[in-house]
């Protein structure tokens, strides 16, 4: 087994942080890798961060844009790698040691196209487990968490893709692109992804602040993946998004600070349900948290 991984890592502003997340990758057990850092036009010390490590490592790349969005960047990596899977790892984050080797090996086990492994997610004060096992459908292995970084992906699944520039919600759009081009997708239970709940200094992270625009972008970007589930994937998709989704936006919209954007927040989600044909009859009245 001596296929090669691609790590596709957008970087902006991330001085203070992608030290540890580069050193978790060189660390890894399995070590047959290519690191794409793409440093989207950072105004920090990201790049010469970046530069020490490339100048100790021939395995990590550096591409350097003008700022132009987690997307663009990544576009930039997916032009670029030539490894035989590819995965994703955001530049303030952790790859826990034998990640990679447990993907693969399971990649090659099972003939999966894409593995998914538990991803733990810490914030300040919780810490939020993502787990999954194959008894799940492909659908909740795909949309469960969202999220790009605690999957490898077989090259042929994503070999041409690019990500749509989107306000929100660009890992939702992709994944669904990938699923219409998967033929199996396999789970370890492993922990393969640490995502760290970093707040930049004058940004604020999502989970800190959240908009009624914020919100609107994350149901139109359901409403891409919709579209392209086509005739098999509308039905069951659906079905995922009364179960899962729903409740997850309808979390999300108590994020929202002030009343009177939590009422237009709840119409929009109301309107989304009537697009997926489902009445919503137990709820009249919008949130007041």
């Amino acid at each position: 087994m001596n296929a090669k991984i691609s790590v596709i890592v957008p970087a902006y502003n991330m001085e203070r942080h992608i030290g540890a997340c580069l050193t978790s990758l060189l660390n890894q057990s399995y070590s047959n890798l290519e690191i794409l850092v793409v440093d989207d036009g950072s105004t920090d010390q990201t790049r010469a961060v970046v530069e020490t490590f490339l100048r100790k490592d021939s395995r990590i790349q550096l591409f350097c844009i003008e700022h132009s969005g987690v997307a663009a960047a990544r576009n930039i990596a997916l032009n670029s790698f030539s490894g035989d899977w590819v995965t994703f790892c955001d530049s303030d984050d952790i790859v826990p040691k034998h990640a990679y080797q447990w993907m693969l090996h399971a990649g090659y086990q099972t003939k999966a196209d894409v593995i998914v492994g538990t991803l733990r997610l810490e914030r300040e004060n919780e810490i939020i487990w993502f787990k999954y096992h194959n008894q799940q459908d492909s659908f909740t292995k795909f949309y469960y968490g969202p999220s790009l970084c605690n999957r490898l992906f077989r090259k042929s699944v994503v070999q041409g893709l690019q990500f749509k520039q989107l306000n929100a919600g660009e890992d939702i759009v992709f994944l669904t692109e990938i699923y219409l081009r998967t033929r199996k997708i396999s789970a370890i239970k492993k922990t393969v992804y640490i995502y760290k709940n970093q707040k930049i200094d004058g940004e604020a992270s999502l989970t800190h602040t959240y908009s009624v625009d914020l919100f609107k972008h994350h149901i139109d970007c359901w409403k891409i993946a919709r579209r392209n589930w086509k005739t098999y994937g509308n039905d069951h998709g659906n079905a995922y998004l009364i179960q899962t989704t729903i409740p997850y936006l309808y979390h999300q919209l108590l994020l929202i600070p002030s009343l009177e954007a939590k009422c237009k927040a709840f119409e929009l989600l109301k309107s989304f349900l009537k697009e997926i044909d489902c009445v919503l009859s137990t709820v009249s009245s919008p949130p007041r948290h």
